[in-house]
């Protein structure tokens, strides 16, 4: 399958974790076509995929809010998954290993995303671990600790081990919310959300404009119609510059 898009989708790569993957561009078309080739490639060998799981991440973007919100419902499921995965965990990395999930998967910090993205990931990753470590009030590090004991008769093991790089013979356990909060300072002024929701509000004014403009006789042409809002906005991200300055802002390249 990996091969087949390759070839279909103009070298795309498909990337693999587990039994998670994905593939990602610039060019929305190109991932058309690899998603349409993957469909055609399960239908052929006589697979499906789980569509609860498909599209990308925990994100989905909110028109009215302006902003990508966490799909709470998603990350519901998903932590039924964890629960299960680290139930039947074989090895101490191995339950390590399956808690970085999540973390791929809200997306990083970023202008584009603003503040109000970062306080969401923060307090639903302090809802994870709250749900899946119940017993221990939400320590990962207490409750690798129990199973530390639990296999190997070992107990008291530091708590700063577990947060040590495996070259040094920790764990390398991450606590996603503390790589968070550090960024919080830098993306305070960060409030794509607003911006977002007034270029929208403009773009019904600019396209009044342009359409009663090009109807009274100001336009180039003589037809006596004019394009719908619908295919207006189609131009967000080739003709219509407010859009292009908000990105270049939110990117940091202005």
């Amino acid at each position: 399958m990996d091969f087949a898009v390759n070839q279909r989708a103009g070298g795309l790569y498909v990337y693999r974790i587990y039994d998670d993957f994905w593939f990602y561009t610039h060019n929305s078309e190109l991932c058309a076509d690899a998603w349409k080739e993957m469909m055609r490639y399960a239908a052929l060998v006589g697979i499906t995929f789980n569509m609860k799981k498909t599209g990308g991440n925990f994100l989905s973007f909110d028109s009215e809010m302006g902003r990508f919100v966490v799909d709470q419902s998603s990350v519901d499921t998903h932590i039924a998954e964890l629960r299960r995965q680290l139930s039947s965990a074989k090895s101490v990395f191995g339950f390590v290993n399956y808690l970085e999930f999540f973390r791929r998967n809200f997306a990083q910090p970023a202008s584009c995303f603003g503040l109000v993205h970062v306080d969401e990931v923060i307090s639903t990753f302090a809802r994870i671990l709250k749900e899946v470590f119940a017993e221990t009030n939400g320590s990962v590090v207490l409750k690798v600790q129990q199973l530390i004991e639990t296999r190997f008769g070992i107990k008291n093991i530091p708590a700063g081990g577990c947060f040590l790089s495996i070259s040094k013979g920790g764990l390398e356990i991450v606590n996603p919310i503390v790589s968070l909060m550090t960024v919080r300072d830098h993306l305070r002024n960060a409030k794509p959300e607003t911006n977002f929701v007034t270029l929208m509000s403009n773009d019904q004014h600019t396209y009044q404009a342009a359409k009663e403009a090009w109807l009274s006789g100001q336009g180039e042409g003589k037809i006596d119609t004019f394009m719908s809002f619908e295919e207006y906005v189609l131009g967000r991200e080739t003709r219509l510059t407010s859009w292009g300055s908000e990105c270049r802002s939110s990117l940091g390249d202005g």
